[in-house]
């Protein structure tokens, strides 16, 4: 019996630990994306744009992973965590998305305006709140 509740315990233990790489992982990967879709408006430069658009790819697959994560039968708190998490770096990453958009459409005022407005930062800090979740 108490080799069985040893066996729950680290279960629990490596699920709890999977969670918080996944959220270190979306965390630090939409500073970076953040980053580079900043740097990207202000310098035009593509090697900005290239990381961008890869970090982006692998962001993709962090939100899949999260998803997945989240219909495994996690504590309610957990997957409600984890279900925010995901939206907040959608929304980011549609802020973002779109002023790259605009900056390769030649507006580069409102690509610079819509990474350095409230919205943005709002976005980043939902996102960034949503994993210290994970972190406590």
């Amino acid at each position: 019996m108490s080799s069985r509740y040893a066996v729950e315990e680290r279960v629990a233990v490596q699920e709890h630990l999977k969670l918080d790489t996944l959220a270190e992982e979306l965390a630090l990967g939409a500073e970076v994306r953040s980053d580079e879709a900043r740097l990207y408006v202000m310098c035009g430069e593509d090697r900005h744009l290239q990381a961008f658009h890869t970090e982006e790819h692998s962001e993709q697959g962090r939100d899949a992973a999260a998803t997945k994560l989240a219909a495994q039968g996690l504590p309610v708190v957990e997957a409600e965590a984890l279900r925010k998490l995901v939206i907040n770096a959608e929304e980011l990453d549609k802020i973002e998305a779109a002023a790259v958009e605009a900056f390769q459409a030649g507006d580069r005022a409102t690509a610079q305006a819509q990474l350095f407005r409230p919205e943005h930062e709002r976005a980043r800090r939902a996102l960034l709140d949503t994993v210290s979740h994970f972190l406590t």
